[in-house]
């Protein structure tokens, strides 16, 4: 009997090791699914670029839904209603309404509106609607993960970059309240994300590089001119 407690409770402890260790690797598991499904998207704003001559998806802005890069993408890659949902993203995968996703466009990758040059001309005069005419894909942030509290769907389908380093958010703490809002920084393992760059690389970045870049002044959002 006391063999047996002995052998039951090195099993319970080994158990108690493992299942941390098997955790952290269905996390990696998800990171990863969620990385390919990015690449994913960036193949198809690939192929949709050379298709119109370098110009970036649309992005729902006051006009029709059809505009939106959920919609527009749609041809260029395989069970898009898959690939557009993290597996991480549970409350969007739960509520699917056929026109969520987990992954919001860099608002920068964008012609702006009228109003916007009238009002914000400050704020336009770096955006880029061409994928050709960035100078530095590799270093261009172009696909963010979606925080939990914004409501992502057609009409919702980017995040304001432009207005994160604005005169409306002067501190370091108002400017990354205002990523946080949009962007989840610490999806994954509550500490990082993953980002998808204009050449197609995604590279997962922590929550505190984010945090560093912030206070730092470094508008990371903002195409390389």
């Amino acid at each position: 009997m006391v063999e047996l407690l002995v052998v039951i409770a090195i099993i319970g402890v080994l158990v108690s090791l493992l299942l941390p260790a098997v955790q952290a690797a269905r996390a990696a598991a998800r990171r990863t699914q969620c990385a390919n499904n990015m690449r994913q998207i960036g193949l198809g704003v690939h192929q949709f670029a050379d298709v119109h001559k370098g110009r970036f998806p649309g992005i729902w802005h006051d006009t029709d839904k059809s505009q939106s890069w959920i919609f527009t993408l749609a041809p260029y890659m395989e069970n898009v209603d898959e690939v557009r949902l993290c597996p991480e993203d549970l409350k969007r995968i739960e509520h699917n309404s056929g026109a969520d996703t987990s992954y919001v466009m860099n608002g920068y990758l964008r012609r702006p509106t009228k109003q916007e040059k009238l009002v914000h001309p400050d704020e336009v005069v770096d955006m880029i609607s061409n994928l050709f005419d960035l100078p530095e894909t590799h270093n261009t942030i172009m696909l963010f993960e979606a925080a939990d509290t914004t409501a992502v769907e057609y009409q919702f389908d980017h995040v304001h970059s432009p207005e994160w380093f604005s005169e409306e958010n002067p501190t370091p703490e108002d400017r990354l309240k205002a990523i946080e809002f949009e962007v989840a920084t610490e999806r994954h393992s509550h500490t990082a994300a993953n980002y998808l760059y204009a050449d197609g690389h995604v590279e997962v970045i922590p929550a505190s590089q984010i945090a560093e870049w912030v206070d730092e002044d470094h508008n990371f959002a903002r195409p390389p001119q």
